[in-house]
């Protein structure tokens, strides 16, 4: 898989994020701005992302070309990132998954929404034909967006995570067909 670490500059609502591909260098203010979240923001992943050891993996399969992620940097720190998951060698090496996360105090600005059209864009160009995406039911913003960008609702995994308080939560997947 391609990275794109072209810098980007990005001006929303007169914050200035630059928007660039994540290289070795990120992994300790990624770790930092994973362990800031709330935990229900990262249900839908299907690892534990605030564990240091999960990132670690991440970024190596990130320098492997095995995945492409995106990260928006703003005075030094991560504001958000978007991942383009093709897994080639699986029975759908014609599927993507998208995964997008900003910092609570970065949303409703646009931008998720730039993330992803830029996750989207890439998708496009690898030649993929359906692109999927997951989120708990009760993320209305993250919905929005997708929903927006003509994902439809495709399946509902019910009880499907558990928080560490050990409550279940439905996991939403929807999809938008490339092809």
């Amino acid at each position: 898989m391609q990275h794109h670490n072209a810098l980007q500059s990005l001006e929303l609502q007169g914050n200035i994020y630059e928007i660039r591909g994540l290289d070795s260098t990120d992994e300790s203010p990624l770790v930092d701005f994973l362990i800031s979240l709330p935990e229900h923001d990262l249900l839908y992943t299907p690892r534990n992302l605030a564990d240091p050891v999960e990132v670690n993996s991440w970024m190596r399969a990130a320098e492997e070309g095995d995945i492409s992620t995106i990260i928006a940097i703003q005075n030094n720190s991560v504001a958000g990132w978007a991942t383009l998951i093709v897994d080639p060698l699986s029975w759908s090496p014609h599927v993507g998954e998208i995964r997008v996360l900003v910092a609570p105090s970065h949303r409703q600005q646009g931008l998720g929404r730039a993330l992803i059209d830029n996750r989207f864009t890439l998708a496009k160009d690898m030649g993929l034909q359906k692109l999927i995406a997951r989120m708990t039911i009760d993320q209305q913003g993250a919905f929005a967006v997708f929903e927006t960008l003509g994902f439809k609702g495709e399946a509902l995994f019910k009880s499907h995570v558990r928080d560490k308080k050990g409550a279940s939560h439905d996991i939403a997947q929807l999809s938008y067909h490339l092809a």
